[in-house]
């Protein structure tokens, strides 16, 4: 008897195990449609966090099941959390790429987290699935905005506006910012004033009219500019040398006072979106306490062209002009310069602009020399490249930069290649006041050996600036500067070291 009960417990044991074998699955099906159903309940009913949890408990109980994990993903959009949602419409896509509105979805958690690329090929995406979708091409458009790529956006506007008549006011709104940015104020002007016609009354249709009121302003652009200053100076070392010319003719470490009087302004008869053509006239004064001799006149001026384009969407522009200055030293004629040159800037990213130039001149000096090895005249070549970055808040400025220039003049004492390198930095500080600090290093090689010094030259300059300036009127600032330089040479007779002090008023018109 005890050996039969044994058996029949054994057999019953097998039963159970049997029995809930097969009644698992379907019991897991039902609390998956369960939890599934229920959590599309409350989705359509708004309670997106009740919805959320639902769908998460279905998701556990079928996870190859794609739709609900697009749905885990729409809650999660609805509760302003992408980045969960990103995951989520992922394991959709894994599962089944084929859901409705899935890319579309998925591209909006994208831009939600700012993660524009991927948003643009998530929109493609959609659209190329569903050619009609107006929100996708709107959105597609807004990236591209936002990615400074505005003629991409412009058809994606247009084709969002012919399918739902109801996005054409918001797509006219960036349609015309587009044109601005891209510099085509008059289709601008006509697309903000579309936009505010089909709605005089919304706060897209106010921004609109701040924007017209800025090109009604570009328009009217003014023909010439003036910079002006006046500043008081202290120099620890006065040494004798033309303007923009970084080679002492003679050292006198003596230090002395004096005023500078500095003027430069550019008259523009030709001035559009496209073109800009125009003269500038620069001219400097300085006048010493004692050491007089060194006082320098100099006076500069030309014609200049500038052509604005753009490269895939970038504002770009390329600026030619001539030069003709003459200097004058202690009240004699010490110098006629000559100067041509090309200058090509481009401004793209977020921030970056990039300035690239090369200037030939042609030196003639009116020096006496009794060796005709120290003749200066002659020509220059100039090439230089310098990188900007505008910070996002667009008031601090960092740049870099290097040139490299090549003397061939007619004496051979004075023939050199030289490598510059320079950085600085602008920023806004407290009561309108700007901070400007750069600092230099040039690098001179002569060619030849000296028949002065018989010793062929090497100089390693340095220079350090720092300059505030104060605003006090819309034309009016006051400024206080400092330069220091140091120029290490391998003769003795060309080193030196100077300290300037400037305390100035400036004027700009």
């Amino acid at each position: 008897m005890k050996v039969c009960f044994k058996k029949d417990r054994v057999f019953i044991i097998i039963f159970l195990t049997i029995f809930i074998f097969f009644i698992k699955i379907p019991l897991a099906h039902t609390y998956f449609e369960l939890k599934y159903t229920q959590g599309v309940t409350y989705y359509n009913q708004g309670e997106y966090e009740k919805a959320f949890l639902y769908f998460k408990g279905a998701a556990k109980e079928n996870p190859e099941d794609g739709l609900t994990f697009y749905y885990i993903g729409l809650s999660a959009l609805k509760l302003k959390k992408p980045k969960r949602a990103i995951k989520a419409f992922i394991r959709a896509k894994n599962l089944n790429p084929n859901i409705k509105s899935l890319y579309y979805n998925l591209g909006k958690a994208y831009t939600e987290t700012t993660q524009y690329k991927k948003g643009i090929r998530s929109f493609k995406e959609a659209l190329r699935r569903d050619p009609n979708n107006a929100m996708a091409y709107f959105y597609l458009a807004y990236l591209y905005v936002e990615t400074k790529n505005y003629e991409a956006s412009l058809p994606y506007l247009r084709a969002a506006m012919d399918r739902d008549p109801s996005l054409s006011q918001v797509s006219l709104f960036y349609m015309g910012f587009s044109f601005y940015k891209m510099g085509e104020r008059e289709k601008a002007k006509i697309t903000f004033q579309r936009c505010i016609q089909l709605a005089p009354e919304t706060n897209i249709a106010e921004v609109a009219r701040d924007y017209l009121k800025v090109i009604r302003k570009a328009v009217k652009k003014k023909k010439w500019s003036l910079y002006s200053s006046l500043s008081l100076q202290y120099d620890s070392n006065v040494i004798l040398e033309s303007k923009e010319e970084d080679t002492a003719s003679k050292i006198s470490d003596e230090d002395d006072f004096r005023f500078v009087f500095y003027l430069n302004g550019e008259y523009r008869p030709i001035t559009n979106d496209k073109l800009t053509a125009g003269i500038d006239y620069e001219f400097y004064q300085s006048l010493h306490f004692d050491l007089s001799e060194y006082n320098l006149h100099h006076h500069a001026g030309g014609p200049f062209l500038e052509y604005k384009y753009k490269i895939v969407g970038h504002p770009s522009s390329v600026k030619g002009f001539y030069n003709f200055g003459i200097d004058f030293l202690g009240g004699d004629h010490y110098l006629n310069k000559h100067s041509a040159g090309l200058i090509w800037s481009i401004s793209y990213g977020e921030g970056f602009a990039t300035k690239v130039g090369y200037t030939l001149r042609y030196k003639d000096f009116y020096f006496n020399y009794t060796d005709p090895e120290d003749n200066r005249d002659g020509l220059n070549h100039s090439v230089s490249i310098t990188q900007y970055y505008l910070f996002p808040n667009k008031k601090n400025i960092i740049y870099a930069g290097y040139s490299f220039d090549k003397d061939v003049t007619d004496g051979d004492n004075w023939e050199y290649a030289g490598h510059k390198f320079k950085v600085g930095f602008i920023t806004p500080l407290i009561s309108d006041i700007t901070l400007n600090i750069e600092a230099k290093a040039y690098f001179k090689r002569f060619d030849n050996v000296d028949t002065n010094f018989e010793k062929r030259r090497k100089d390693d300059q340095y220079t350090f600036g720092i300059s505030l300036e104060k605003k006090i009127t819309k034309y009016l600032r006051l400024s206080f500067k400092y330069l220091g330089r140091i120029n290490n040479s391998n003769i003795n007779f060309f080193e030196y070291e100077r300290n300037i002090i400037s305390l100035g008023i400036i004027g700009i018109f």
